[in-house]
C-alpha cells in the first residue's frame, strides 16, 4: 500500500522508499516468505487462489455475501496488493524500485538539507522532521545506508539542528514557558543519530524544556519524551514516564493492552502512531516488560480488522512489527485446528497465508460443532 501511493510530495516518496526497503529487509532475512511469493505467483498446485483475499477466498462469501458489502472492494484491494508484491519480488524490482524512489528523494531536498512538502513549497520542520525519523526507523530493523542516504539524512540533521536554534532564540527573546510539540518530534528525529552524549547547547537547551506538565496529556508525546531521555542518558526521568504510560494501560481479551485515546485532529492524537511511540518506550526503556507483546497484539489487530488507514499510521506500525524481538514473520508449522477433538485437515492450505477452509452440510452439523480449539 506504501509502495503504491501516487502523490509527489515529500514524505509520499519516502513512504515508497521505506516500504520498498522494509519488504526487502524482511524478505532477506526470512527466505521463506520470498519463496511463498514465487509460489504465488506460480500459482502452483495448492496456491491457485493464493492471490485472493482470504473473503475471495471463501466461496460461501464469494457467491452470496461478499459483493453486496462494503468490504468487497477492500477485499480487491487485497489481492492487487498481493499481485504487486508477488510481481515485484519475483521480477527483482525491489532494489531497482527503492534506488529509484531514494534518487527522487535526493531531487526533493533543497540544498540546505530540508524537504519541502511538494516541489517549489518553503522547507518544512514537521516533513524534514518526520523523513529523518523514518530513516531512523529503517535503521532499527537492520536497513544500511548508502552513501546517497547518509549524505541525505547528515544535510537534513543539520538544518533540523539550526531550525532548533532559530527557535531557541525565539523562545527566550519573547519569554516563553511551554515548547510546541513539534520541538519535540524534532529532537525526538535527532535521537536516531546521535550518541546521547555529544549534543549541542541548542539540544541541550531543549531537552530542559520538553518535560513539561503539559505533555502528561498525551501517550504520544509522553512516549517520545521517554525514548528521547532514554537516549540521553536521563535513565530515571524515562522510568518514571514508562511507570505512568503503565498504569494507563488496559487489558483486553487475547492478551492485547492498549490505551484508551482521545479522538482529536493533531498529529500526537493519532491512535496508531501513539501506541507504536508507546511501544517503542518500552522496549527501549523496560525492555523485558510483558506489555510489549500486548502492544504488539493489538497493532496487529488494527490491521486484521479494518487495515492501518494512513501512510503515516503504516509506517509506524511496519517498523513497530519489524523491529520486534518476537518471531512475527517465520512460522515453522501450521496451528492444529481441532473441532470436537478431531483435527481438521489442512493438506490444502494455502501457503504463507494459511488460509483454509472446511464446510458441513446438513445432517454432518452436530451440536458440539461449536467445540473448536487451535493450538498455537
Amino acid at each position: 500500500w506504501l509502495i503504491e501511493q501516487p502523490h509527489a510530495s515529500a514524505d509520499q516518496i519516502f513512504n515508497r522508499f521505506y516500504g520498498l526497503s522494509v519488504a526487502g529487509q524482511i524478505t532477506r532475512q526470512n527466505p521463506d516468505i520470498e519463496r511463498v511469493l514465487r509460489a504465488w505467483s506460480l500459482a502452483l498446485p495448492g496456491d491457485e487462489d493464493a492471490l485472493l483475499s482470504a473473503l475471495e477466498q471463501n466461496p460461501e462469501l464469494k457467491s452470496t455475501v461478499l459483493a453486496a458489502t462494503p468490504w468487497f472492494r477492500q477485499a480487491q484491494s487485497e489481492s492487487q496488493r498481493k499481485r504487486e508484491l508477488a510481481g515485484l519480488v519475483t521480477r527483482n524490482e525491489l532494489l531497482s524500485e527503492s534506488s529509484l524512489a531514494l534518487m527522487q528523494l535526493q531531487n526533493l531536498q533543497l540544498e540546505n538539507g530540508a524537504w519541502p512538502w511538494f516541489s517549489g513549497m518553503f522547507p518544512s520542520e514537521q516533513v524534514t522532521a518526520n523523513i529523518v525519523a523514518g530513516f531512523g526507523f529503517l535503521l532499527k530493523t537492520g536497513y544500511k545506508p548508502d552513501d546517497m542516504a547518509s549524505k541525505m539524512v547528515e544535510m537534513a540533521c543539520g538544518w533540523l539542528r539550526s531550525e532548533l536554534a532559530r527557535q531557541q532564540e525565539v523562545f527566550i527573546r519573547d519569554s516563553l514557558t511551554t515548547p510546541n510539540s513539534q520541538v519535540l518530534h524534532t529532537l525526538y528525529a535527532l535521537s536516531f543519530f546521535g550518541d546521547g552524549k555529544s549534543l549541542s547547547d541548542t539540544e541541550r537547551f531543549w531537552l530542559d524544556k520538553v518535560h513539561v506538565p503539559e505533555y502528561q496529556e498525551s501517550v504520544m508525546l509522553q512516549s517520545l519524551m521517554a525514548t528521547l531521555l532514554w537516549r540521553n542518558g536521563r535513565t530515571s526521568e524515562a522510568a518514571s514516564i514508562i511507570a505512568t504510560l503503565e498504569e494507563l494501560l488496559i487489558l483486553e481479551d487475547g492478551e492485547m493492552r492498549r490505551f484508551r485515546l482521545p479522538h482529536g485532529p493533531y498529529w500526537h492524537q493519532a491512535p496508531v502512531e501513539s501506541h507504536v511511540a508507546a511501544l517503542e518506550a518500552f522496549r527501549e526503556v523496560s525492555p523485558q516488560n510483558s506489555t510489549i507483546a500486548g502492544l504488539e497484539n493489538w497493532l496487529i489487530q488494527q490491521k486484521r480488522t479494518q487495515s492501518w488507514v494512513t501512510t503515516r499510521a503504516t509506517v509506524s506500525a511496519v517498523y513497530a512489527l519489524a523491529s520486534s524481538s518476537r518471531e512475527l514473520f517465520r512460522v515453522e508449522k501450521p496451528d492444529p485446528i481441532r473441532v470436537m477433538g478431531q483435527r481438521l485437515r489442512d493438506d490444502k492450505r494455502v501457503s504463507g497465508s494459511g488460509f483454509v477452509s472446511h464446510t458441513w452440510l446438513g445432517d454432518e452439523l452436530p451440536s458440539r460443532l461449536g467445540d473448536l480449539i487451535i493450538d498455537k
